[in-house]
Order: structure tokens, then C-alpha cells, then sequence
């Protein structure tokens, strides 16, 4: 097992005083970064610009189950469910104050950066990553997100990707697709709910907290494209709802995603009844 931790810091943080969603996925991939530095012997800088080779992830479940909050120090651990011929599944863990907060299954594949096809597993690295698989373990089964066919009544928001959103490959970095999931969801609740997030749901004393993401990475998505991501509703109730989104760029599937999702007060106290009215609104991006 790999480990290291760090402090959540005021820039981890969201309107709610907990760690930002998408903030987990960069504390997620710094560790994988430190391992690969410390563990494995080679850094980032020379397996991605020197041997051209690249660690994409397939896909991923990520589970907050309890908030991080501002100060409190996160305390990561990484270990290896399985190794295959190209690909990696990670199981990674968050815990605060003896508590686990996080749980990441993580698949990740080598590939070269030359024609982003699948490689081996370089040679000089399968006995140091060995070292990290959990003895005995049984491999889990492969995430599902969702259907990609996208109902007449989802919500569209749109997105272009900028120089911010890419990684030294030239690729989206996947923290940054989780931003972009979050803001289409925001936009749902502020252009078609009409219960905008600094608005009328906080005026309800009410805000939203995502505890399971799942997502499949179709294809990877580049500086300059124009994404549509499509957002609707598997079941929504008072306690909370589960959004279905894909991704795609000129109608190729770039994502799927399920994003299982809670109403919470502000700064964790327990959270008013959801109004009747938002509900009923919410509802209409039901299939069927």
C-alpha cells in the first residue's frame, strides 16, 4: 500500500464548507502522481514527456461518503486490485479522524501518446507495481454508468474545452471533466429548474452534495472541442437524485456518468424538507 495525506484546504472547499467534489479527484490523482514518483521510480514529467507514454483513466467509481471539511487532514492510501497486461484497477481510500471518506476503484490503462493505443505494461515497472497488489484479492466488477441513449426531454449544456482543461498530453486531465459534470448539473438547476444554486435553493436553506459518481471514459476529448452534455433524471425523491449525463462532441460518445446526489444544508446541519414545487420540476426530466 502507498499512502500520503494532506490538509483540505480553503481552495478544496465549496459553498457548504466541505471539500469540492472534483477536488477529490485531484487529491486522487496527486497520490497516484507521488506514486508513481516514490513508488514506482519514475515521475510523471519523464513517463509522460520523455517515454511518451501516458495512464488514462477507463473508468471510475468514485464514493465520498462523508464531507471533508476545511483543515482536517486527509489521509490517502492506494493498493492494486488487479494488474493486466496494459491496464491497472486501483483501490483508493480517504480517511479523516479514523473515519473512511472516500473510496475510489480506479481503472487505469498504459498507452502510448504517439497513437494512443494500449501498450504493455513497460517491463521495468510491472515488479515494482506488483509489490502494491493486495494479496488474494477478488477482482470487483466493471462500473456501469448508464445507457447512452439520450431522452427528448434531457437539458443540453454546452461546453468548449480551454487550455485550462487540458493536461501536459493535451488531453482533458479527468478532474477537470468532473468540473464540467458539476456545471452542466449547476446550469439544470439554474436554466431549466429555475432553482439556481446561489438562489432560490439556497433560499430554501438547501444545497447539493454528490456522494457516488460512476464514469466511463468512451473517448478523450481535446483543447478547442465543442462538448454537448446531455443531463436528465434516473429517479429523483425528498432525499435526494440520481443524474444520468453523456458527453459528446459533434455526436460522438466521449462519456457516460451517473452522479448520485443529495440535499444537505450549508455547513452540515440537517437539512429542511425539499419543496414540493422543486420536485415537481426536477421531475419532469423523468423518462417517461
Amino acid at each position: 500500500m502507498f499512502s500520503r495525506s494532506e490538509i483540505v484546504r480553503f481552495a478544496d472547499c465549496d459553498t457548504a464548507g466541505a471539500m469540492y467534489f472534483p477536488r477529490f479527484l485531484e487529491a486522487v490523482n496527486d497520490l497516484t502522481e507521488a506514486w508513481f514518483r516514490d513508488g514506482l521510480g519514475v515521475d510523471f514529467h519523464t513517463f509522460h514527456l520523455v517515454h511518451n507514454c501516458g495512464v488514462p483513466v477507463v473508468n471510475t467509481r468514485v464514493e465520498a461518503l462523508a464531507p471533508c471539511r476545511l483543515g482536517e487532514t486527509l489521509e490517502l492510501s492506494l493498493a492494486l486490485e488487479s494488474i493486466g497486461r496494459s491496464s491497472l484497477v486501483m483501490d483508493i481510500r480517504g480517511t479523516a479522524g479514523g473515519a473512511v471518506r472516500l473510496r475510489v476503484r480506479h481503472k487505469v490503462v498504459f498507452i502510448s501518446l504517439e497513437h494512443y493505443h494500449a501498450i504493455a505494461i513497460p517491463g521495468e515497472l510491472r515488479g515494482p507495481i506488483e509489490r502494491y497488489r493486495v494479496p488474494g484479492a477478488e477482482p470487483s466488477a466493471e462500473p456501469q454508468s448508464i445507457e447512452p441513449a439520450v431522452p427528448a426531454q434531457a437539458f443540453r449544456a454546452r461546453q468548449t474545452v480551454h487550455t485550462s482543461h487540458c493536461d501536459p498530453a493535451g488531453i482533458v486531465f479527468y478532474p477537470r471533466v468532473f468540473e464540467m459534470l458539476c456545471s452542466a448539473q449547476e446550469e439544470w438547476f439554474e436554466h431549466a429548474i429555475g432553482w439556481p444554486y446561489g438562489g432560490a435553493l439556497r433560499a430554501a436553506g438547501l444545497a447539493v452534495r454528490t456522494r457516488v459518481a460512476t464514469v466511463e471514459f468512451v473517448r478523450v476529448s481535446r483543447l478547442s472541442d465543442h462538448l454537448d452534455i446531455d443531463l436528465w433524471l434516473l429517479d429523483c425523491g425528498d432525499a435526494g437524485f440520481t443524474a444520468a449525463l453523456a458527453t459528446s462532441c459533434s455526436g460522438e460518445l466521449r462519456l457516460k456518468a451517473r452522479l448520485e446526489c443529495e440535499f444537505v444544508a450549508p455547513g452540515g446541519a440537517a437539512a429542511p424538507p425539499v419543496p414540493a414545487a422543486l420536485l415537481e420540476r426536477m421531475r419532469r426530466f423523468l423518462p417517461g
